[in-house]
C-alpha cells in the first residue's frame, strides 16, 4: 500500500495533467470546465508561467461571461 503523502501527490500530478489537457484543448471544452482547470492550475502547479497564464486566462474568461448576455 503507498504512503498517504504520495498518494495525495500522484493525484495532485494527475489532476494537474487533466486541467492542462483542458487548456490545451480549450476550444472543445464548456467555460465552466476550462475554469476550473484554470484554477486547478494556478492551486497545483510549480510553473510560475503556467500559473500567470491560467490565471489570466480565466479572468479573460470572466469577463467574457459578465458580459455577453
Amino acid at each position: 500500500m503507498m504512503p498517504a503523502a504520495l498518494q495525495c501527490n500522484d493525484w495532485r500530478t494527475d489532476r494537474l495533467r487533466e486541467a492542462q489537457a483542458v487548456l490545451a484543448d480549450i476550444s472543445h471544452h464548456p467555460t465552466s470546465l476550462v475554469l476550473l482547470a484554470c484554477r486547478v492550475i494556478a492551486a497545483h502547479s510549480t510553473d510560475r508561467i503556467e500559473i500567470e497564464d491560467a490565471e489570466k486566462a480565466a479572468a479573460l474568461l470572466r469577463s467574457n461571461r459578465e458580459v455577453q448576455p
